[in-house]
């Protein structure tokens, strides 16, 4: 995982600030701090943005991180160490199967934030595809009864060097239909942008 602070510039800096002393204030306990949600076509260079906000090595190459919305929540801890837990938000669609929406509340894996490197956060996305009953980076797309969810990974990452900030990574849109990408799958990646268009606290940053 690379030092966010390594990249951080004189205005940035200062939007973190501002967010870290209205947290110390309270505010957010009684109004909602925003939220930064990345929207774009596909391959329109989101993993570079989301890299720079986050830290967290995005793998390029892969597709599995946009086949599900994944909200990466930065939060300033005391202590010495800086620490990464994952767990899934069960989507509308998992809501009314008590099995599934158990066995998704079920994920959870927790760890020192050096692990978090870009082969072992590629890991971690297949792992939560693979939760979500969607294909890891090893399947083919073809014939697949599920392609994309919108169940929601959150990636906690708690430390003393932190900024306080949520930035989710919303999959990219395609405009034809293939056998590879449904109009079905097209449906859930609007319900998603949807669901964080309608949000008052959500700030739009779209990737052309």
């Amino acid at each position: 995982m690379r030092d966010i602070q390594a990249m951080d510039n004189p205005e940035r800096l200062r939007y973190f600030q501002v967010i870290d002393e209205l947290r110390e204030l309270g505010i957010n306990e009684d109004l909602p701090l925003p939220q930064i949600a990345v929207f774009g076509d596909q391959s329109s260079g989101k993993s570079s943005l989301l890299e720079g906000l986050t830290g967290l090595s995005f793998p390029i190459a892969s597709d599995l991180c946009t086949r599900f919305a994944t909200q990466m929540v930065l939060q300033r801890t005391p202590g010495e160490k800086t620490t990464v837990k994952a767990t899934i938000i069960p989507g509308p669609s998992s809501l009314d199967d008590d099995e599934q929406k158990k066995h998704l509340l079920d994920f959870g894996m927790e760890m020192d934030a050096d692990e978090l490197n870009g082969p072992k956060f590629a890991w971690l996305l297949d792992e939560a595809a693979e939760c979500m009953g969607l294909p890891n980076s090893d399947q083919d797309l073809e014939n697949l009864d599920k392609r994309f969810s919108d169940d929601i990974l959150r990636i906690e990452i708690s430390g003393p060097d932190q900024h306080h900030l949520s930035v989710v990574d919303v999959p990219g849109l395609f405009h034809n239909p293939t056998k590879y990408q449904t109009r079905e799958d097209l449906s859930i990646i609007r319900g998603l942008i949807e669901r964080y268009t309608t949000d008052s606290r959500t700030i739009i940053l779209y990737v052309a």
